[in-house]
């Protein structure tokens, strides 16, 4: 009786998760939210921030399991967002957000490599996972570059399939950890803080003017 009674409930939690037919989603509208303590170790230090979208697809995945169900994709401000939620994240450790080609300021490229939304069918229930992987290379002037990748992740069990507002909600907590790692990086704040080293090795190159 055990037995046929997980099986009733797999396959219920399976029709429930993978057999239906769902509407079309609109595109979830990222916002990270960032909890991050303010310091000041950027000192004023600019910073130029881009950010670049090389994920090998636009779609998420998809609301139920083993690809069924309408898809998942995230609206055209998600660069703009992380943008957004970097500089802001930036400017509370010190640093001032460069608009223009300022010599002096860092360089700091954010590539999204990763934004995926999946349902895995479990015995007793799914498991929603979405994760997000922010690869992040610093330039300064006369240094060696520093890159490093962050990832955020959202986990739980879940037994039907979830709302648009629940999905909005586990693809931006994924978004809001992979942002909030980056920031709290140490060795990344320290090489966006490196002063500027003039190049002066022609310096003085030139002799002294004939007389």
């Amino acid at each position: 009786m055990l037995e046929l009674a997980r099986l009733v409930a797999v396959v219920s939690i399976g029709a429930v998760l993978g057999g239906c037919a769902f509407s079309a989603e609109a595109p979830v509208v990222v916002k990270p939210e960032l909890v991050t303590n303010q310091s000041s170790i950027g000192t004023g230090k600019a910073v130029r921030v881009s950010v670049v979208d090389q994920r090998p697809s636009k779609v998420l995945g998809t609301r139920g399991v083993r690809g069924v169900g309408s898809e998942l994709t995230a609206a055209d401000n998600l660069t703009g967002a992380i943008l957004d939620s970097v500089s802001e994240g930036l400017r509370k450790e010190g640093f001032a957000i460069a608009t223009d080609s300022s010599s002096d300021a860092s360089d700091l490229r954010i590539e999204l490599r990763d934004l995926e939304y999946n349902v895995t069918m479990g015995f007793w229930a799914g498991t929603l996972r979405t994760q997000c992987a922010l690869n992040a290379v610093c330039r300064v002037p006369q240094k060696e570059p520093y890159q490093k990748l962050f990832r955020g992740e959202h986990e739980e069990s879940v037994q039907v399939v979830q709302s648009a507002d629940a999905n909005v909600r586990y693809i931006n907590d994924a978004v809001s950890k992979a942002i909030t790692e980056l920031l709290d990086d140490p060795e990344l704040g320290q090489c966006l803080a490196t002063p500027h080293v003039p190049n002066t090795a022609n310096a003085g190159a030139a002799g002294p003017a004939s007389k």
